[in-house]
């Protein structure tokens, strides 16, 4: 079966097209550039004077509307002689268009088809980078997707080597991580503080810089504790209970009222002397009955 490229070639070799070049023959060409010539050599260096204004400005005119008749003459005589030319051209022309309205059809076709082609490519690695992340326990969400693994040129092997280099990473970027918050949650025990907003840290800041600053926070916790007791204990020395209220000594003010409650405490030895502490530090007095 011959093909439409050798079928268009063969009808097109069909067209054939005899050209003979326009010979114009042109009477009197000899006499109107001599009168031309006569007319330009007349006028040239003319020098314009109120006496001859307006003449010359009549000349002027005159000159232009020969100039113009010249060529509307030469434009006329040029399209006589291209006319069969001129209309082969527009034949082609409107043949060539047509040609380009079915290529566009098929291009469009071919495009579809590509991008069809191309989204299940793409969905098949997916799914082979999902099997990969599985297999070694990484998430397939961490994998910086390479628009090039949907390429029709990409290639199984080079795909999956690419995609296991990310997951060796990740399964290191994963220990490193897992090291850093058993780290992190260690120190948070030592320091008794709250171990989740520190591990959060660990999103967008080193292992070291977590640990100091967990370090100078509860330096800061210890020391706003230590000025709060001071405070506590002053305002203590300068108030006295007197039945349920408590007074300023120098003016008898009353500042607070006083509640007496007996309870009994169980727990462990740990847990019973942090409880006390606690009330220390909020000034709260405890006796033992």
């Amino acid at each position: 079966m011959q093909t439409i490229e050798n079928s268009m070639e063969k009808i097109a070799q069909k067209v054939e097209v005899t050209y003979t070049p326009a010979k114009v023959d042109i009477v009197g060409l000899a006499s109107l550039k001599q009168a031309v010539d006569q007319v330009c050599k007349a006028y040239s260096g003319l020098v314009v004077t109120a006496d001859s204004y307006k003449q010359d400005k009549k000349t002027a005119a005159e000159l232009n509307k020969l100039k113009k008749a010249l060529n509307d003459r030469k434009i006329e005589i040029k399209k006589q002689a291209t006319k069969e030319v001129d209309q082969f051209a527009d034949e082609v022309k409107a043949m060539t268009s047509e040609l380009d309205g079915v290529v566009s059809q098929i291009r469009a076709g071919i495009n579809a088809y590509d991008e069809k082609a191309k989204a299940e490519r793409t969905e098949a690695v997916k799914r082979r980078i999902a099997d990969l992340c599985s297999e070694a326990h990484v998430s397939a969400d961490d994998i910086e997707w390479n628009p090039s693994w949907a390429n029709k040129s990409a290639t199984w092997p080079k795909t999956e080597r690419e995609v296991k280099a990310q997951i060796a990473a990740l399964q290191v970027k994963y220990r490193q991580y897992a090291e850093a918050v058993k780290a992190v949650t260690n120190r948070a025990a030592e320091l008794d503080l709250p171990e989740s907003h520190w591990v959060e840290m660990l999103n967008y800041s080193p292992l070291s810089d977590v640990l100091s600053q967990m370090g100078h926070y509860k330096e800061d916790l210890a020391q706003q504790k230590l000025r709060d007791a001071e405070r506590r204990q002053r305002e203590l020395d300068q108030t006295v209970i007197k039945g349920n209220k408590r007074v300023v000594k120098e003016t008898g003010e009353v500042v607070a009222q006083v509640y007496h409650v007996r309870l009994e405490l169980c727990g462990s030895k740990e847990q019973l002397a942090k409880l006390l502490q606690s009330a220390k530090d909020l000034g709260l007095e405890i006796k033992r009955l």
